[in-house]
C-alpha cells in the first residue's frame, strides 16, 4: 500500500495523486528544509500550469478537498524537478517543484515539456512570484 497526497488542480479542480514519500524528500532534513510551510510547486500534467500547493492542513492556503489517500500502488511517476528560489528581494524561501512524467520519457521530451509550462501562477508561501530561472531547463 502506498500513501498518496490528493491535491486538486487549481486550473481545473481535477485531483492529482502524488506519492507521500516523494513529496516529503525535500523536507526530510529539518536543517535543509526549503520552507517551513510544507509548500510545493506542481506542474499540472494536463495543461502545464505551475501552481503552489500546501501539504499542511493548518495552512490558510490549504484546500480542504486535499488530503491523504491510500492506494495499492503508485498511480503515476512523480519526480522532483528541482528547488526554486523566490523572486522576492529579501525572501530566502525555496519551493520544491514536482512534475508527472512517464518513466519511459527521455530527457529531451521532459525538457520540451518544461519549456511549455506556464509560470504565471507560481508563488512562494509568502506570495512572491517565482519566475522561470534564466538557465531553465
Amino acid at each position: 500500500m502506498t500513501i498518496h497526497y490528493r491535491l486538486h488542480r487549481k486550473c481545473c479542480g481535477l485531483p492529482m495523486l502524488l506519492p507521500k514519500d516523494t513529496l516529503e524528500q525535500p523536507f526530510a532534513n529539518p536543517d535543509e528544509s526549503p520552507n517551513d510551510t510544507l509548500a510545493i510547486g506542481v506542474a499540472c500534467p494536463r495543461c502545464g500550469s505551475l501552481d503552489t500547493y500546501f501539504l499542511n492542513a493548518k495552512s490558510p492556503e490549504w484546500n480542504p478537498k486535499d488530503g491523504a489517500q491510500v492506494l495499492s500502488s503508485r498511480q503515476q511517476e512523480v519526480l522532483l524537478v528541482g528547488t526554486l528560489g523566490c523572486d522576492g528581494k529579501d525572501c530566502n524561501t525555496r519551493l520544491p517543484l514536482f512534475a508527472f512524467w512517464s518513466p519511459a520519457s527521455t530527457t529531451e521530451e521532459r525538457g520540451a515539456d518544461t519549456l511549455a509550462w506556464n509560470w504565471d501562477h507560481l508563488r512562494c508561501p509568502q506570495g512572491h512570484s517565482i519566475g522561470q530561472p534564466a538557465d531553465w531547463p
